[in-house]
């Protein structure tokens, strides 16, 4: 039972997406770690030297861990809540960064990777969950939004830091963010979706109550025990994914939207942003460089929480998708042009970062957000869980196999042929999301399966 009145209605619906997504954050400079530490242990001054194969698989083991360990978190989540697991996701984030300040070779390193893996399967998987389902229709996208505006924020303080500080350093010091994480889930209240599901209908009205402030919820009361009742007549599985024929495209669309995502090349970018900008040969120092990269990208993550509830996920996405087209297309020509050692690019140096910076910011607006919220809200609440840890394997699936091929294509070809291939992916993913993405702004999750179920109809 919820103890501790800290808030009530919209400020404890921010309060929770806030230390919800914090989880976030503590990712993001896992995640963001990457970048600085293979440029570290790459340089000439490494005492630890890696190969580019093992630069590959710090950047990778992650994402294969992910496609794993999201199947382990979706079933765990059918016997505990989103919020058990925002929590749990702690334990495994505390140990990563032990492993790093205390271990001072490859693999350890490798072994920090895959637990970075789990907390990514549990924080991309249950987080998503619980916001959908403590938030107004009205703030959802906002509160959504905090997702990769923590992960930015994590990927600010590795870039700031890791660059500047040893490794066993930055990491001594990390261990002290997921105890902070740990602090702010404490008061996190339950999810009133979840407990009217499990038949705990007093206390899910209670905090359904509590989350809604003094609004009468009478309504919204009935409407979501109803909807929750019909879903459970039919018991959440894996199947059930497959065989409902409304499921079935939601899958496929989330699915190509995940290859798109990944595609487009901005979790690549991310991981090797170093390398890319030192091939750049800009006259910017690459730690300042690097570092407006991240900040581009959590300035546009906030911004974006601004509008993203009255201009549509829709449009945001292919708006995003022309931009990235337009810069990768233009950074493939610049690298291109390179390697002849035309003298015509001397001075034109600023084009590639200022493309780079275009680049981050286009996806914000559109990519960066969609898969996570759009799988919140689309898939019912008894196959939800199911449906966004698909979401993740798919995730972790492209990821892998886009971080090989960047590794592979730049040693064998060069940066152009790797941005060309990341702009015919945001043309592919322009066309994708304007004829097969619905819009489902300001509509509550019962709305929204409305909705689907009547598109489904109509194109049968």
């Amino acid at each position: 039972m919820w103890k501790v009145n800290l808030f009530s209605g919209i400020p404890l619906q921010i309060y929770s997406g806030f230390a919800a997504s914090f989880g976030m954050f503590s990712y993001g400079v896992q995640r963001g770690w990457t970048a600085p530490a293979i440029a570290k242990l790459e340089s000439n001054e490494s005492g630890i030297p890696i190969t580019s194969t093992q630069a590959g698989w710090i950047a990778s083991l992650e994402l294969i861990t992910l496609m794993f360990s999201a199947v382990v978190v979706i079933q765990l989540l059918k016997y505990f809540s989103a919020k058990m697991i925002i929590r749990a996701q702690i334990i495994p984030s505390l140990l990563s960064w032990i492993v790093i300040a205390f271990g001072k070779s490859i693999p350890f390193y490798y072994t920090s990777r895959i637990l970075c893996g789990i907390v990514n399967s549990c924080v991309f998987c249950a987080v998503p969950i619980y916001i959908s389902e403590i938030s107004h229709p009205r703030i959802r996208g906002g509160l959504m939004s905090l997702v990769p505006i923590g992960i930015s924020g994590g990927f600010i303080f590795s870039y700031l830091f890791a660059y500047k500080l040893s490794l066993e350093t930055f990491a001594t010091i990390a261990i002290s963010i997921p105890i902070l994480n740990a602090l702010f889930v404490i008061y996190l209240p339950e999810s009133p979706y979840y407990l009217i599901f499990h038949n705990k209908y007093d206390e899910g009205k209670e905090y359904l109550q509590k989350l809604n402030g003094t609004r009468n919820i009478e309504h919204d009361y009935e409407l979501i025990r109803n909807d929750l009742e019909i879903q459970k007549l039919k018991p959440g599985s894996w199947k059930e994914i497959f065989v409902h024929p409304v499921n079935r495209r939601t899958f496929f669309r989330l699915s190509v939207l995940s290859l798109i995502q990944e595609f487009v090349g901005a979790q690549c970018v991310g991981s090797y942003i170093h390398s890319i900008v030192e091939a750049s040969q800009t006259e910017i120092s690459v730690e300042f460089a690097t570092t407006l990269f991240a900040v581009v990208q959590l300035v546009t993550n906030f911004g974006i929480t601004l509008f993203m509830d009255t201009s549509g996920r829709k449009r945001l996405g292919i708006i995003g998708c022309i931009g990235i087209f337009i810069t990768t297309f233009v950074l493939g020509v610049y690298f291109l042009i390179q390697q002849t050692n035309d003298p015509l690019l001397d001075g034109f140096r600023w084009i590639p970062l200022l493309n780079l910076y275009l680049f981050i910011f286009f996806y914000c607006v559109g990519l960066n957000y969609i898969v996570i919220l759009l799988a919140g809200e689309m898939y019912p609440t008894n196959i939800k869980n199911y449906g966004i840890g698909l979401a993740s394997v798919w995730f972790g699936f492209f990821g892998f196999i886009i971080n090989q091929l960047f590794q592979i294509m730049y040693n064998l070809i060069g940066l152009y042929i790797i941005f060309w291939m990341f702009s015919i992916s945001a043309l592919f993913g322009f066309v994708f999301i304007y004829i097969f993405i619905p819009e489902t702004k300001q509509k509550t999750l019962a709305e929204i399966q409305i909705m689907l179920n009547e598109i489904g109809v109509k194109s049968c």
